[in-house]
């Protein structure tokens, strides 16, 4: 067999500790989603991914900058749909915030690990721990009380505090995976598997018409 051109074998140099740190990220991004972060070590990382503890502590210098990367990684490749949302401006506010929750509910189904990582993620919140996210997070909320804010200017939603709204949106999304988690666990139970469909009949009958003025 001849040898490989010199070209060929730098171009497999290069790739290779980029697929290997993307595993490390995957498989780091799996194991948060089922363990949670303080109960999943370096090793574990190490083991699942493929790669030695010394790759991983060569890529990342600690699990808080793995869990940095995945965050980053998972979310923020997940956002354009809800970007795109938030940025189209036609049709009145209540149209918007029904196209933006829809661009959320589909992530939802989508990609359902990304849910449980976000779900992790406001649990290091309760723990008084650094969320990587948090101002990704808050640049939603902003977002999403910048389109109450116009519906309110143009007479079509009542006087209310556009910033509690906007902390409703979000918590009424993670109600899906959420009440998903309980059905799946305790099936039979009073809590049932919802769909996209349920949610965002929730919230355009119940939210949304709460607010527009009569």
């Amino acid at each position: 067999m001849g040898k490989q051109p010199e070209d060929q074998k730098k171009r497999v140099r290069v790739r290779d500790p980029e697929q290997k740190k993307a595993d490390i990220i995957d498989a780091a991004a799996r194991l948060f989603a089922q363990k949670g972060v303080a109960a999943t070590t370096m090793r574990e990382i190490a083991s699942e991914s493929g790669a030695g503890l010394g790759l991983v502590t060569y890529h990342f210098k600690d699990k808080n900058d793995i869990l940095s990367a995945v965050m980053l990684d998972k979310v923020v490749a997940e956002m354009g749909t809800v970007l795109a949302a938030e940025y189209n401006h036609s049709g009145n506010s209540k149209e918007r915030l029904e196209r933006l929750f829809s661009a959320y509910a589909e992530i939802e189904t989508d990609n359902p690990l990304l849910m449980i990582l976000a779900l992790r993620g406001l649990l290091r919140l309760v723990e008084g721990e650094e969320n990587p996210m948090i101002d990704v997070f808050m640049e939603r909320l902003n977002a999403i009380t910048k389109i109450v804010e116009d519906g309110m200017a143009a007479g079509e939603f009542k006087d209310i505090r556009p910033e509690f709204f906007s902390t409703l949106f979000l918590a009424t999304l993670m109600m899906q995976p959420v009440a998903n988690l309980v059905a799946g666990r305790y099936p039979g139970q009073a809590v049932v598997q919802m769909s996209n469909e349920d949610n965002l009949r929730l919230f355009k009958d119940v939210i949304l018409n709460g607010i527009e003025k009569d």
